[in-house]
């Protein structure tokens, strides 16, 4: 004999809805939480080589015959992700000398392939802060940026391919000496900077699959000037 009771209509559907199986549990039907907005990706927004070159420095390391520590100057064009870098030993710091040297040899290489250096954009660390490092942008006529404090997503590119110099030089770098010493480092980061920009396709939405030499060009007046080695003592007798 069928019951008089009414019926559950919920144990006639299948029940998929989150809001009817939180109404289950808690005994009432409980409205579903709303989804977070999700906002759209922010991307630096560049047309050509040289609009927006970021600039960091990072710590490699102490090593065995130097008496400071030694650090990495890195220096990428956004739009080319093409990248100059160059490993030097401080007694403590990085310094401005050098900062100001690597932005002048930037824009150097940006003028040999037909471009020119339009901003550079750091953190706010003091090499950057100078009085010197500022003088020395000023007077390539480009103008400096700033990240806000506690933001280095902001400066994304030149983090990025520091992690990426990280997987691919310097933990192979280590692995195989047994000593490392800044000049092997030197000469292995000049040859992976080398395959870098000349070998390495980049997928990136300005890349595209192309090397940053490709997009950026040759230089026309031969390669970008190296700065010099530190002279070696002489050991005859």
């Amino acid at each position: 004999q069928p019951s008089d009771r009414p019926r559950n209509p919920l144990t006639q559907t299948c029940i998929q809805a989150r809001a009817l199986r939180l109404g289950l549990v808690s005994g009432y039907a409980a409205p579903e939480r709303e989804k977070p907005l999700v906002l759209p990706q922010q991307h630096l927004q560049v047309e050509t080589p040289g609009e927006l070159v970021q600039m960091d420095c990072f710590y490699i390391g102490r090593l065995q015959g130097v008496k400071g520590t030694v650090w990495q100057y890195t220096a990428i064009d956004v739009a080319s992700s093409h990248h100059l870098g160059r490993v030097v030993d401080h007694p403590r710091n990085p310094a401005a000398l050098r900062t100001s040297r690597l932005a002048r040899r930037v824009a150097a290489d940006l003028s040999r392939r037909g471009w020119k250096l339009g901003a550079v954009m750091s953190d706010n660390a003091s090499e950057f802060r100078s009085k010197v490092f500022r003088n020395t942008i000023e007077e390539l006529g480009a103008e400096h940026r700033f990240i806000r404090a506690g933001r280095p997503q902001t400066n994304g590119c030149v983090e990025r391919v520091h992690l990426t110099i990280l997987e691919e030089c310097w933990k192979p770098c280590y692995a195989r000496y047994l000593t490392p010493k800044i000049t092997g480092l030197r000469r292995d980061l000049n040859q992976y900077l080398d395959y870098y920009n000349t070998d390495r396709a980049h997928t990136g939405r300005w890349n595209k699959g192309r090397t940053p030499q490709q997009v950026l060009g040759k230089p026309k007046c031969g390669p970008t000037q190296q700065e010099p080695s530190p002279p070696l003592r002489d050991r005859t007798p």
